[in-house]
């Protein structure tokens, strides 16, 4: 269930970043961060290759 959440919670960060734009101070910290939770709930999963990335993701 945490990798799930952490999941959730990056791809919600990355939806706030794509919303935000430019004007966020830290976006592009926010945005390593947000990519780095999904990233680590994938590799938890198993997820090795792009395309399963991509279709886990989805």
């Amino acid at each position: 269930m945490g990798d799930e959440l952490e999941a959730l919670l990056g791809t919600t960060a990355i939806l706030f970043c794509k919303h935000q734009g430019g004007g966020y101070p830290q976006l592009e910290e926010l945005q390593e961060r947000s990519f780095k939770m999904i990233l680590g709930a994938a590799g938890v999963q198993g997820i090795e290759t792009q395309e399963a990335f991509d279709t886990w993701l989805v």
